[in-house]
């Protein structure tokens, strides 16, 4: 072989080791957004399922303040009508008490 093949040679075996030190390159750059890529996907799963059981905790809180409301709106409505019985029994009474006064 003579020198000028074997140069030849040595500059294309030069060029595809900077190719290769290239694609080494591109590769560890690939693996690090990669991994960083799957922090941050772990990051924001642990996000959502924190955001998940916030949700469930206020909806069951919600609930059961709902329930709580309506128990205390049944036991207003319930004095409320006594009340009125009692001031319908007074009023009536007063009515009596007023023919009786006529008569």
């Amino acid at each position: 072989m003579d020198e000028s093949a074997q140069t030849l040679d040595l500059v294309q075996v030069e060029r595809l080791a900077e190719k290769v030190k290239g694609l080494i390159d591109q590769l560890e750059r690939t693996r690090a957004a990669l991994a960083e890529a799957s922090e941050e996907n772990a990051s924001l799963l642990r996000e959502v399922d924190a955001l998940r059981a916030q949700v469930e905790h206020a909806g069951a809180t919600q609930a059961a303040e709902a329930q709580r409301l309506l128990k205390e709106r049944e036991q207003i409505r319930e004095r409320v009508e006594r009340m009125l019985r009692q001031i319908e029994t007074i009023g009536a009474s007063l009515e009596d008490q007023e023919a009786l006064t006529e008569a």
